[in-house]
This record gives structure tokens, C-alpha cells and sequence, in this order.
């Protein structure tokens, strides 16, 4: 058994083993190291990793004409000959070395060697070999001191293997079969991934120029609004209008000055030029408001929430996407605050839907305070926030579609990008609907965004709740509560009936297929997540009526402040336990299920009414900085971006990492910048242009809103 394990695992480490014992003894015999050495070396290193060739060649079931049988052939006789092309086709091969007692079963070898390696009828082709670690190694593991077995059955050898660009999957395939059986009958072996150098040939020029030509015609746009809005000098009135001076020079016997010419109203023309001044959109994003306010304590509840993300994505996509030679040590028990937070990342994004809630009440209980009859008035709103969403998004799957598959290439770059590249090609219409989070889940272009299509859905029921708020005011709060009430209901019932974990958790005793069903089932449906959401509803519309200047005793916020953290760090460490390996009962798992994400929004509430009421403290001071806004101001540019800018770091990373929590902390803070650096980019040449336009278009239905 043994034997037949150092077949695969071990050969070439005793190879290195056997040259390094030749080095020694040739640099202790000789001072002068000369070429020749390097030769033998290259010779005895050769033999060992040519046996597994030769082994597949005797091994072969196909016909001896067949073309990937017959490459192999000349690869073998090609590096016996010291072909240079050949020996780098085997040297790029992984090799598994030290550690192996620590999970390193990984070795991705060299990509770029060697599908750069070409001979007169092939060249090289890069695969993945998956083994599964058999049980009776397992076993014989178990029986050393201090090694626990389990460890072992969550990991994979992956080595990166390389075969001459002949052979097709299904050669592939014929090969490792025949070869496993003969030799290695315990282990079962798997070889996919495999790309040459053809793959590198990227597809859809059509769609990379209509992308150039689209972001051409906005730097256009860009470039003509800020010089137009630069040299023509505008006077700003009550409201949103604008008054243009131009100069006019005096005669040659008078002295030159500026006068008034014309003051007007600039044309709708106009104002759509001026909505691209990269001048002006700076100014918004940017400009800082005065004063400790609702807004500015929202301002940094978004930043950091943000935050939270990236950081999160950046540590959990890693586990995905990269390959590290120390994967138990990413798997040890989790016990201080800054794994807790990281493992319970996804009670961010409820920091977003009850923000939404709040500003979306509040908003449109002013706005339609007025008049409750309106039907202009309804689409007015539900076309502004479509279009407030709507084209960022779509520039990004654009952009996906056609430009991300040229930032890239490696083992790992189509694992990482084919959410937002080829899932996005067939799928793009139903983000353009905000159905991506109903339809076709499993391949949902830009998997994320399912955010954007809930907080649309939440949005669509939300003006008509407050016309009923306005016209009977228990009415309009029963159906309130009885949304959120439903909701938790639901989401108590599909998590006991369906035995789903209460949270998304990071171990390996929920099978992928249940998490899946979690995600597509609960964790992305409007109906399992609208309870923050509604929550922030009731907050605002609670400070809205009550018109009296609130005063908390000390008693009270001292009670206040114990249940808010207690509320949204508290209900983080119960799941410490389930992320350890010890998880829940069914009821227990969907009560929290039901009620944390509930909980956690009643915390952020708390925050939120002591803040508005200026009792916040603290708190409410480091909330209300005016470092955080602009950098709110950028968080849906930064959501949808964030996911994409990893998997393109993490897709280009073509060799294995040593997992530390100081690496994580580097990954995250880049992963951070540049995010946030495209962010400020996507957000002046396309979020706030539209944004402004949205608003100019629309001005006209708000006028004959005004109007009647």
C-alpha cells in the first residue's frame, strides 16, 4: 500500500532527495562546480519523474496511432535526449515536497513553463491532477501521537501536471483511469482544468470594441463636461437652477472688464454636458456637510459595513481560490474577536437593508406627505431608483462580459471569473429585471448583486406601504408588522423542514449541496431577509410623527446600550460554538435563523435613535465623522466592484501561499485600495453622471406633480 502511495505522493521527493545527496557528494569531492554537473543532476532527476510517463505509456488501453499516446512517447524520448522543450515540460510538473503532515498536498508547479513549451508537434498543456487521500493512509496517520485524522479527510492533493497539447479530456481521462487501475487501484484520481496556449486566444472581439467604443464616447462626454463646465461660470439660484455669465471686453480705449451679459437658465442640453464634469461630480462625492446627524451617523454605518465585506470576501474567497501549503492551520477552532467577525461577515449586509429601510421611509414620507393620491408620482419614484441602480450595474457586467477575460490567465482564472464572465453572458437580461435572485440562481450573473435585486423588491412595496401609513396609520404599521412577523416565520419553517444551518458556516460538516439549497432558498429571497429592513421602516417613521425633543434617562441608555451590544455582538458568539464543530439543533438553528438577523437590526436602531436624538455619545461622534462621507458615497460602486477586483487578484495567483492572518490582513487592505480607487473612477465618469441626468429628466413629471 505504501509503495503504491510514494508512487504518486512522494517520487519526486526522494528524486530531490537522491540529486541533492549527488550534489553534496560532487561539491565535496570538487570545488569547481561545472556545467557537466548540472547535466546529471538534470539526468537523475529526469529518470525518476520519467518512470510515470513510462508507466502511462505501459499502461496505455487506446491504439498505439492514437496522437496523445504517441506525444507522450516523443516527450519521453525527447527528454532522454535533453530536449529542451521536454525538459521544461517536466520540470514545470508540481512536485509534492516537506509538510505533507500538514496538509501540503498542493503544488501547482509552473503554468506559464509549460504551456511555453513547444516542440515540432506539440506543446505543452497545464492540468490539475485532484487525488483524494486514500482511508488507509488515513488510518495509518491516525495512530501517530497528536495527529487527528478528520483534518486529513477535508483536503485534496492538487498537482499541476503537464501533457502534451495532443491529448484531448477524454484521452486524459482514458489514461488516468487505466493508469490508476494498474498501479494505484486505492486512489482516485481526477485530471481537469487543462489549458494550453490556444486558450490564451481570447474570444468576442465584436463585444470588446462595442465596450471601447461605449467607454470612448464617455470620456468624451467626461473630458466636454468638465471643460465646459470649467470656462463658463454659473451663478446657482434657489433650488436646482442656474445662471450663465459670459464677458464681454470693453473697447480698446477702455480698460477691460467683466460684465454681465446674459443671466439664463441653462438648457436641458446643457445641464446633461454638465452632469459628466468630473468638477462637479468630485464636489458631490466629497463635499462635506455639517452637523451630527442622522446622515452622517449612516455615512459611517455604510463605510464600515463595507469594510466588513471586502474584508470578509477577501478572507472566505481565499479558501476558494488560492492554494495554501498549510491548510490545517486555516482550519483550527476559531477564539479571538477578529476571526468572529470575519466568520459572521454576512450580518453586514443587514446593516445595508435597514439603512435602505430607514432613508426609503423617511425619504418618502416628506416626499409624499403632500399628496397621497398620485399615480405620476409612484412611477416618478420607482423610475428613479431604477435608474439610480440600474446602469452602474450593467456597465459592470458590460465590462465583465467582454474586457475582465483579457485581464488574466492561469490554472485558476476561469474557477474564479466564470460567475461574472460566461454566467453573465447568457444571464445579464434578468439582472436588467431584478429577477436574478428568483431565476436560475445556481449561475446568477454577478452572484452578489443579489443585494440589489432584494433591495428593489423591498423598494417596490415600500411607497405603497406609506400611502397607507398616511391615509390609516394602524392600518399601514399592522402590515408592517405583519411582514416582519411572516418573515421570521418563513424563515423559521424552510430552516427546521429543510435541516439548513442557521448561518452560512465555515466547516466541513454541512455538505455543499445544503449550503447551496441555504443560499438560493433563504440567504438570497426577499422574503427571508425584508426584516432589518422593515425594522428600519419603523424607526423612521416612529421619529417622524413624534415631534417631542426625546430625553433618555441614564438608566435608560445604560439599558439601552447593554441590549445593543448585546444584540450585534452577542448574537455573533453564539455561532461560535456551530463554526467550531459543534452545531445546533434543528430548532435551535432555525430559531437563530430566524430572529439574529432581527436582533442584530434592533441593535443598529438603538444606535440610530440615540444618535438623531443627540444622545448617542461617543458612538454617535465616531459615526458622524466626516472622514466617512465620501467614502459612503461610494459603497454601491464598492459593492458591486469589490467581489470582481478579487477574483481578479486571486485569479492570477498561480502559485501556493502559507496561509498567516498577517497575509490575510495585507490581502484585505489591497483588495481594499484598489477597490475603492476603481470605485472613485466608475463613480465620477457613470454613477453620478446618471444620477444627475436621472434627475434632469424627471424634473419635468415632479414639476406636474408640483402643478396639480
Amino acid at each position: 500500500m505504501i509503495r503504491k502511495l510514494v508512487i504518486i505522493f512522494l517520487i519526486t521527493q526522494l528524486d530531490w532527495i537522491d540529486c541533492n545527496q549527488n550534489e553534496s557528494r560532487n561539491h565535496n569531492n570538487n570545488d569547481d562546480y561545472h556545467p557537466i554537473d548540472m547535466i546529471k543532476l538534470w539526468q537523475q532527476h529526469n529518470s525518476q519523474i520519467l518512470n510515470i510517463y513510462q508507466m502511462i505509456i505501459s499502461s496505455n488501453s487506446v491504439s498505439d496511432d492514437n496522437l496523445c499516446y504517441q506525444s507522450i512517447k516523443h516527450l519521453v524520448m525527447d527528454a532522454r535526449k535533453h530536449e529542451q522543450y521536454a525538459l521544461k515540460m517536466i520540470d514545470s510538473a508540481g512536485r509534492l515536497s516537506s509538510g505533507l503532515l500538514e496538509g501540503r498536498f498542493t503544488d501547482l508547479g509552473q503554468f506559464k513553463e509549460c504551456i511555453k513549451s513547444t516542440g515540432q508537434a506539440f506543446s505543452g498543456r497545464y492540468c490539475h491532477a485532484f487525488i483524494t487521500i486514500p482511508e488507509d493512509l488515513i488510518s495509518l496517520l491516525s495512530n501517530i501521537s497528536g495527529f487527528d485524522p478528520e483534518m486529513y479527510q477535508m483536503v485534496t492533493a492538487k498537482i499541476g501536471i503537464c501533457l502534451p497539447s495532443t491529448c484531448a479530456q477524454d484521452d486524459i481521462d482514458s489514461i488516468v483511469h487505466r493508469f490508476s487501475k494498474m498501479f494505484v487501484p486505492e486512489l482516485e484520481i481526477r485530471v481537469s482544468n487543462c489549458l494550453d496556449s490556444h486558450d490564451n486566444n481570447k474570444d468576442n472581439p465584436f463585444g470588446l470594441g462595442i465596450f471601447f467604443a461605449t467607454f470612448f464616447v464617455i470620456l468624451i462626454l467626461v473630458v466636454s463636461g468638465t471643460i465646459y463646465d470649467h470656462y463658463n461660470l454659473r451663478l446657482k439660484f434657489v433650488g436646482e437652477s442656474y445662471g450663465m455669465i459670459t464677458a464681454k471686453l470693453g473697447s480698446q480705449e477702455e480698460s477691460e472688464e467683466e460684465v454681465i451679459q446674459t443671466i439664463r437658465e441653462p438648457t436641458k442640453e446643457e445641464k446633461i454636458l454638465m452632469a459628466f464634469s468630473v468638477k462637479e461630480n468630485w464636489k458631490k462625492i466629497f463635499h462635506i456637510s455639517g452637523g451630527a446627524n442622522s446622515i452622517n451617523v449612516f455615512h459611517g454605518m455604510k463605510f464600515l459595513a463595507m469594510l466588513w465585506i471586502i474584508i470578509s470576501h477577501s478572507i472566505s474567497f481565499s479558501m476558494i481560490w488560492l492554494n495554501f501549503s498549510n491548510p490545517f492551520d486555516m482550519r483550527k477552532k476559531v477564539y479571538n474577536i477578529f476571526q468572529i467577525f470575519m466568520l459572521n461577515g454576512t450580518f453586514s449586509v443587514d446593516i445595508f437593508f435597514f439603512i435602505s429601510g430607514y432613508l426609503v421611509m423617511h425619504n418618502l414620507v416628506r416626499y409624499m406627505s403632500a399628496d397621497t393620491s398620485s399615480g405620476l408620482n409612484l412611477k416618478a419614484i420607482y423610475l428613479n431608483r431604477y435608474i439610480r441602480m440600474t446602469p452602474t450595474m450593467m456597465f459592470i457586467i458590460f465590462f465583465s462580459t467582454t474586457v475582465l477575460r483579457h485581464l488574466g490567465n492561469g490554472p485558476e482564472w476561469f474557477i474564479t471569473t466564470i460567475m461574472y464572465d460566461v454566467w453573465c453572458r447568457s444571464q445579464w437580461y434578468l439582472n436588467l429585471f431584478y429577477l436574478h435572485n428568483f431565476i436560475k440562481t445556481e449561475t446568477m450573473c454577478i452572484s452578489h448583486s443579489w443585494y440589489s435585486g432584494v433591495d428593489i423588491q423591498f423598494f417596490l412595496i415600500t411607497p405603497l406601504i406609506v400611502l397607507l401609513v398616511l391615509r390609516n396609520r394602524w392600518l399601514g404599521l399592522s402590515l408592517i408588522m405583519f411582514i416582519l412577523l411572516s418573515s421570521i416565520t418563513i424563515t423559521a419553517i424552510l430552516t427546521f423542514v429543510n435541516g439548513y444551518p442557521p448561518v452560512p458556516l465555515f466547516n466541513d460538516l454541512i455538505d455543499l449541496e445544503t449550503i447551496n439549497s441555504y443560499y438560493k432558498n433563504i440567504y438570497i429571497k426577499p422574503y427571508t431577509r425584508i426584516g432589518p429592513y422593515m425594522i428600519g421602516v419603523l424607526l423612521a417613521y416612529g421619529l417622524l410623527t413624534n415631534t417631542r425633543d426625546v430625553r433618555l434617562s441614564k438608566k435608560v441608555l445604560s439599558a439601552g446600550w447593554i441590549f445593543a451590544v448585546s444584540s450585534t455582538l452577542g448574537i455573533m458568539v453564539c455561532m461560535l460554538p456551530a463554526n467550531n464543530g459543534y452545531l445546533p439543533s434543528k430548532f435551535s438553528g432555525a430559531m437563530y435563523s430566524a430572529l439574529s438577523r432581527n436582533i442584530f437590526a434592533i441593535g443598529l436602531a438603538w444606535i440610530t435613535f440615540v444618535s438623531i436624538t443627540d444622545q448617542g455619545g461617543c458612538i454617535q461622534t465616531f459615526f458622524s465623522l466626516n472622514f466617512w462621507v465620501p467614502l459612503s458615497r461610494l459603497t454601491y460602486c464598492a459593492y458591486l466592484l469589490n467581489p470582481i477586483v478579487i477574483a481578479i487578484f486571486y485569479g492570477n495567483c498561480n502559485q501556493t501561499f502559507e496561509y498567516t492572518p498577517l497575509l490575510m490582513i495585507y490581502f484585505a487592505i489591497s483588495n481594499l485600495c484598489v477597490t475603492y480607487l476603481v470605485s472613485l473612477l466608475l463613480a465620477l465618469f457613470i454613477e453620478y453622471p446618471l444620477m444627475t441626468i436621472s434627475k434632469i429628466l424627471l424634473r419635468k413629471i415632479r414639476n406636474r406633480l408640483q402643478s396639480t
